[in-house]
């Protein structure tokens, strides 16, 4: 560069040492604008299957995302306290005509109104009093003609280590607002192949196939899999109940992930959409409210096509209804102040 290094020589006069210094500044400031950056920018992009980033502004809509619902820990005589005692107990939830049903912890279910999410009542289910209600979806089939609501495939999430199987039960739900019953009919079981399993169940009722999705407790930083199983779904009107072994699965799928805790799911056109709850770095769970999200697993390829943000607290519920994913989200902490957000209602867009 005999012309650039004359030029400062000659007209600024500077010496050599100046000269050099002011060559390494620029030449520095090109590499990192259009080596470096571009690169690390790149490198980003590429990180994890497909996903999004997660805006740490809690206000802004993320993937359509509209709150509907906030429910805050009241510690007085007031009767919503009723409410939030049991809402900190959420776990699944469906959707059904004007009505929000929220299951929850030891065999209990929450009605609430979806003109202004007020409750409607709270009821308990005595053959599921032992239930975590993992999961529960609604199914295309009515018990009969003149019942008002479908028949649900509510979950209860089993470990084989400790000898509890994974399970759930096609039931019958009658309501009004004098009556409840959820009517058990047919139980189906599954042992997870694997010690370290916890599995939940979610159907697809245009093959007749019944998922098992599970995660493995592992905690290490880059391989913390989950797993999907496929089996037949049996009829439901044969009240017998069904015990899977392992040779009873038609196709199992082990994905490498670092999020391992699943959630609730439901199914829409090939996909399963399901919500994970903790990320693992370093071998330790990462408790950030930036890495709760959903996770779209395709059953045709077999593989997951996507994680979408959710944004803040624990995702419980999932229910797809008009086009919409609908998520109930829980505070799950122990201690909770007077006022605390513990509960929320959530939409998002459904990803094409």
């Amino acid at each position: 560069m005999p012309c650039f290094r004359n030029y400062f020589r000659i007209n600024h006069g500077l010496k050599g040492k100046s000269y050099r210094f002011i060559t390494f500044t620029i030449v520095s400031f090109f590499y990192i604008c259009f080596i470096l950056l571009p690169f690390i920018s790149l490198l980003n992009s590429c990180q994890s299957i497909k996903r999004e980033d997660v805006d740490d502004d809690p206000n802004k809509e993320l993937n359509g995302r509209t709150i509907l619902c906030e429910i805050g820990w009241i510690e007085n005589e007031d009767p919503l306290s009723v409410l939030s005692n049991n809402l900190i107990k959420a776990q699944s939830m469906v959707i059904m005509g004007n009505y929000v049903f929220n299951f929850l912890d030891q065999g209990r279910c929450l009605i609430m109104s979806r003109m202004d999410y007020s409750i409607v009542g709270v009821y308990s289910i005595p053959w599921a009093s032992t239930w975590h209600f993992n999961n529960v979806q609604i199914t295309p089939y009515y018990y009969s003609e003149s019942d008002a609501y479908p028949i649900l495939l509510l979950s209860d999430g089993g470990e084989r280590k400790t000898g509890t199987p994974a399970k759930c039960a096609f039931a019958r739900l009658r309501w009004d607002v004098n009556t409840f019953d959820l009517e058990e009919i047919k139980e189906i079981n599954a042992q997870t192949p694997f010690s370290n399993h916890i599995g939940t169940f979610v159907a697809n009722w245009d093959s007749l196939t019944l998922w098992l999705y599970c995660f493995e407790k592992v905690y290490t930083e880059h391989d913390n899999p989950i797993w999907f199983y496929e089996f037949s779904l049996p009829e439901w009107s044969d009240s017998s109940s069904v015990s899977y072994v392992e040779s009873d699965v038609r196709r199992a799928t082990r994905i490498p992930t670092n999020k391992p805790y699943l959630q609730s799911a439901d199914y829409t056109n090939g996909r399963i959409v399901l919500g994970t709850r903790t990320t693992i770095l370093n071998g330790k769970m990462v408790p950030d409210e930036k890495v709760k999200m959903l996770l779209y697993f395709n059953t045709v390829t077999m593989d997951i096509d996507c994680f979408v943000a959710t944004q803040g607290y624990e995702v419980e519920g999932v229910c797809i209804n008009e086009n919409k994913v609908f998520v109930s989200k829980r505070n799950g902490g122990i201690i909770h102040e007077d006022g605390d957000i513990i509960f929320r209602i959530e939409s998002f867009d459904l990803r094409k």
